[in-house]
């Protein structure tokens, strides 16, 4: 049988395995089309959290400086983390998101590090794919050098809006985001505490909160990459003064409207900003659930295929629990549900597990006349995404490659990923 990490990795000659998740792994095996799974099941399809690639995080890993102990750590350190933002962002459908940073030493040089992530320098947390590497951009030219100098309670304020990503799946499908997202941080000592705020602001509010924020006018017709490049940085003030100009934005935007996003209110976002510490951390039973994981991966001879289906069996566990499920008898009055006798445990209706959890997207936003498969990516934190099928030969990030001048309705025709400031038939300004 292979083992994790092509060897087996020696944890003082442990030979104890998790016997309920290793039985889990059999039942399922043997009585998978009984429960309704299809064969590509442990993908978990639709689901948003894409199982394959955190395994080939560990398998791809080619950081020979760690020994195999120290880099299977780190990915169970990091695939912890995803579980909490795939449970927090896509499940829990949250509107606060925390954001933990710190500043400390790398190779003898202050860094600002992500301590979840085994220190990870911040401006590593992101894929330099990320609309053309702006994002990745910012954080190592603006928002780490501006936190290493400046102030206790400085904040810096970065937006990202709805709209293309520049991902792309293992397919070469676009991935999109179908919301928007506003990053606080502030410098706290040696931590940068941040926040991530979720709404459905339009660019048009993105531009009028950043102009407030930041006393500053914007040009028109901004591409989602101008957005984000236009941080705002402030040597004082609070998270929730931010927030009140984001909602007073909100307000006067729309007509009074008092909604954050979709139909919830900003009360919900001033609660769950006293709720840092709490919002990212599992309940006792979804602890219980990835601590289960963590043995099985420590202890247990497994394969690549075997690591695979744990991980899927956590992920959808954690889905139950926090979609107000409870893995007990109780919880299946009605239901049909396996007994395995050979183990200690209920098998759990998976199918109707996995079909609940691949409807969130549209619960979240992401099924509302979006087309495609939904995501769950990693960015500055974690963010629902959807799957779309672009002509990249008719559009990119700043929209359709032709389109009609706002003044004369002349035809205009641009390259790709490059702007036009003025319409080719009247001259007049475009910013396309």
């Amino acid at each position: 049988m292979a083992v994790g990490l092509e060897a087996r990795v020696n944890y003082q000659e442990q030979e104890t395995v998790n016997p309920s998740l290793q039985n889990k792994i059999k039942d399922i095996r043997q009585n998978r089309q009984e429960y309704g799974l299809h064969s590509n099941w442990s993908d978990l399809p639709g689901t948003g959290f894409q199982v394959q690639k955190q395994i080939e995080l560990l398998y791809s890993d080619q950081n020979t400086t760690e020994t195999k102990t120290e880099k299977l750590d780190r990915w169970l350190t990091q695939t912890r983390e995803d579980i909490k933002g795939f449970a927090i962002e896509y499940l829990a459908e949250g509107l606060v998101f925390p954001i933990f940073y710190k500043i400390d030493y790398v190779d003898g040089k202050e860094r600002v590090v992500a301590p979840l992530y085994g220190n990870r320098k911040m401006v590593d947390t992101v894929s330099s794919e990320e609309r053309h590497g702006v994002v990745k951009k910012i954080l190592e030219e603006k928002l780490e050098p501006f936190f290493l100098n400046a102030p206790v309670g400085a904040i810096a304020v970065m937006t990202s809006p709805s709209g293309w990503s520049g991902l792309k799946d293992q397919e070469g499908n676009a991935i999109e985001f179908p919301d928007s997202q506003t990053y606080i941080f502030q410098k706290r000592e040696n931590e940068i505490a941040g926040f991530t705020i979720r709404t459905d602001f339009s660019e048009e509010e993105h531009k009028e909160f950043i102009e407030r924020l930041s006393g500053r006018e914007l040009p028109s017709g901004m591409s989602v990459c101008d957005f984000v490049d236009n941080v705002v940085f402030l040597k004082r003030g609070e998270i929730e003064d931010v927030v009140d100009t984001m909602k007073d934005t909100r307000f006067d935007k729309t007509g009074g409207s008092l909604l954050a996003y979709k139909n919830r209110f900003w009360k919900e976002v001033y609660s769950d900003l006293k709720r840092r510490e709490e919002l990212w951390t599992f309940d006792e039973k979804t602890k219980e659930l990835v601590s289960e994981f963590e043995d099985f991966v420590l202890t247990y001879n497994y394969s690549e295929k075997e690591l695979k289906e744990a991980l899927a069996i956590t992920v959808l566990s954690v889905a139950h629990v926090v979609k107000g499920g409870v893995l007990d008898k109780k919880s299946y009055s009605g239901m049909e549900v396996h007994f395995d006798r050979h183990a200690d445990y209920i098998a759990i209706p998976y199918a109707d597990i996995l079909k609940k959890t691949q409807e969130v997207g549209g619960c979240a936003g992401g099924g509302n006349g979006f087309q495609g498969s939904q995501l769950f990516v990693s960015s500055i934190t974690p963010r629902h995404a959807f799957l779309e099928q672009w002509d990249f030969k008719s559009q990119d990030e700043y929209g359709s490659l032709e389109f009609d001048c706002p003044h004369c309705e002349g035809k205009n025709k641009r390259s790709p990923h490059k702007l036009i400031e003025n319409c080719q038939s009247c001259g007049k300004s475009v910013r396309c």
